[in-house]
C-alpha cells in the first residue's frame, strides 16, 4: 500500500474522500497503444521526436512482438500506427511506394496522400464485409436502391455509416518548410499539431499528452529535454491498459532518419529510474510531514480544567450594569454629540 493510499484511509475526510466510494474500471478502447511524436528545435533547426510501443493488434489478438511500429515513409518522413496491423502495413506500404514514385518529401503530402490511401482502404473493406454479402457493390447498391425493400437499404445505410478499422496514425517529418505533426483518425482527414507542438493516439495518450501539457511543453525545448520527456511521457502511459513496456524511439531532423539504439534507451531507462525513485522518496516524506500536520490540527484544545473553571467564575463574577445606568450612559453620550 502507497503512503497516499494509507493517509487517505486513516485521514478520508483531511482529503475530501469521505463518502467516494471506488471508480469501476473502464471499458478499453480501441486501439490500444501509445504513439507520441514531439516537435524541438536544435541550433534553430526544427528536429522531430518519436516514440511508441510495440503492442500489435490482429482482429481480437493483441500481442508485443520485436517488431518496431514506428514505419519510415521518405528519408525524414515516418508514420506511428495505431490499430490494426494489418491495415496499417498496406496502407503504409502503398503510401511508401506512391511518396517513393513521385519524389514526395513533403510531410504534408505525406498526410494527405495516407489519408487518401487509408479512405480507399476504408471503402474497399466496407463494400466486401457489408455490400458484397448481399450480391452488391457500391455502384449497384446505388442504382439499385429502389428495387430494394426500403428497411434493406435503410439497414446496410446504417451498417456502411458504423463501419469502423478501427486504426490511427502520426505521420510526422521534416522538410522544407520545416517539422510537422498530422493525425489521422477513422474519418480519414489530416489534423495537423505544429502549433501545439506534440501529439499522441491510442488508448495511453491522455497520459502521455498530459505529460507534456504538465511540463508547459513548447516547439522551442532543445533536443534532449524533449527526449527525456517524450520517453518519460511513454512510461507514464504505460498504466493504460494495452500499452506495452517494449520502447522505440527514433529522431528525425535535417541530417536524416534516426533510430535509438536499444542500449541508449536502456541508460535512458536507468536515468528515469532513478528519477522515479528521488521523487517516491519525496512524495514519502511530503506525506509524513501532512500526517503531522493533520494530527496537530486534530488535537484537543490545551486549557486545562482549572482554567476553564477560572474563565466561569470570572465570568460569573463580573460587575452587571444595571437597566438605569446604561439609559445615563446613553444620554450622556448623546448629549456630548
Amino acid at each position: 500500500m502507497t503512503p497516499l493510499h494509507s493517509f487517505a484511509r486513516k485521514y478520508p475526510s483531511a482529503l475530501g474522500l469521505a463518502g467516494v466510494k471506488p471508480i469501476g474500471r473502464r471499458k478499453r478502447r480501441l486501439p490500444v497503444t501509445v504513439c507520441i511524436a514531439a516537435l524541438c528545435t536544435e541550433k534553430n533547426q526544427p528536429v522531430v521526436i518519436v516514440a511508441s510501443d510495440r503492442m500489435l493488434t490482429a482482429g481480437d489478438i493483441e500481442f508485443e512482438p520485436m517488431q518496431s511500429k514506428i514505419y519510415q515513409l521518405g528519408p525524414r518522413l515516418v508514420a506511428l500506427t495505431a490499430g490494426d496491423a494489418a491495415v496499417q502495413a498496406s496502407v503504409c506500404r502503398d503510401t511508401a511506394t506512391t511518396l517513393q514514385a513521385n519524389s514526395i518529401g513533403s510531410a504534408t503530402d505525406a498526410a494527405q496522400i495516407y489519408a487518401r490511401t487509408l479512405n480507399a482502404y476504408r471503402c474497399a473493406a466496407v463494400e466486401k464485409s457489408v455490400l458484397n454479402p448481399h450480391g452488391l457493390d457500391f455502384k449497384a447498391f446505388h442504382d439499385q436502391q429502389r428495387n430494394l425493400a426500403p428497411d434493406v437499404v435503410a439497414r446496410l445505410t446504417e451498417e456502411l455509416a458504423a463501419f469502423r478499422l478501427n486504426v490511427a496514425t502520426i505521420v510526422a517529418g521534416i522538410d522544407s518548410t520545416g517539422g510537422h505533426i498530422y493525425v489521422i483518425n477513422e474519418s480519414a482527414l489530416p489534423s495537423c499539431n505544429d502549433t501545439v507542438g506534440f501529439a499522441a493516439i491510442g488508448y495511453g495518450s491522455w497520459h502521455a499528452e498530459s505529460q507534456f501539457m504538465f511540463a508547459r511543453y513548447t516547439v522551442a525545448w532543445p533536443v534532449i529535454p524533449a527526449f527525456m520527456l517524450t520517453y518519460i511521457a511513454k512510461k507514464r502511459a504505460e498504466v493504460a491498459p494495452g500499452v506495452g513496456e517494449a520502447t522505440d524511439m527514433a529522431i528525425l531532423s535535417g541530417r536524416g532518419f534516426v533510430r535509438s539504439e536499444q542500449t541508449v534507451l536502456y541508460g535512458v531507462q536507468g536515468i528515469y529510474q532513478k528519477m522515479r525513485s528521488q521523487q517516491e522518496k519525496a512524495v514519502v516524506e511530503a506525506y509524513k510531514e501532512l500526517t503531522a500536520l493533520v494530527e496537530e490540527s486534530m488535537k484537543p484544545s490545551a486549557i486545562t480544567p482549572q482554567q476553564q473553571q477560572g474563565t466561569a467564575s470570572e465570568i460569573k463574577t463580573a460587575p452587571k450594569v444595571s437597566k438605569k445606568a446604561r439609559l445615563r450612559k446613553r444620554k450622556s453620550q448623546s448629549r456630548r454629540d
